[in-house]
């Protein structure tokens, strides 16, 4: 999907993949948000009615296509994307890479969990990654595979024998 995207809507997927932000974290996110010497930005999370900044550290590459990106955009100058919604360009990169049509875009940030839990992190540091205030809400962004279960399952009686 990533081919077949246009530059802002790739670094939106990169983002959520990457840092499991939601859309209005991305959208919402200012120039002076950006701070390319120290290759950080500054995310602001809604929690319970307040507003949180998250200090991501970005590799440079990806920092570069937030600079194009916010280069381009000529609508809204103190924001880093020009367009809140991304969701026909989003659709339409689904079908041309072949990919169900049903996925959404906050579905990228279960992803992003997903693959976390697979890599070892525990539900704590999945719940803090994602910036959830409750585990019950990490839990269910969760979905193994049942591949990865029974592999974990091989594993374990392999190190009790």
């Amino acid at each position: 999907m990533l081919s077949v995207a246009d530059d802002d809507l790739r670094l939106r997927i990169l983002l959520a993949l990457g840092y499991g932000l939601r859309a209005a974290e991305i959208y919402n996110l200012k120039r002076t948000d950006v701070n390319y010497a120290s290759c950080q930005i500054s995310v602001h999370r809604l929690k319970k009615r307040r507003r949180v900044a998250t200090i991501l550290t970005l590799p440079g590459h990806l920092l570069d296509m937030l600079k194009l990106v916010a280069e381009n955009n000529h609508k809204r100058h103190d924001h880093v994307f020009a367009h809140e919604t991304c969701s026909g360009r989003f659709r339409q990169a689904l079908m041309k890479a072949d990919i169900d049509p049903t996925v959404r875009f906050h579905d990228l940030r279960h992803t992003a969990a997903s693959w976390l839990l697979s890599n070892g992190l525990n539900l704590e540091q999945i719940r803090i990654f994602l910036g959830h205030g409750d585990i019950a809400t990490t839990q269910r962004y969760l979905h193994v595979a049942d591949k990865e279960v029974a592999e974990a399952g091989q594993e374990l009686l392999r190190r009790l024998m």
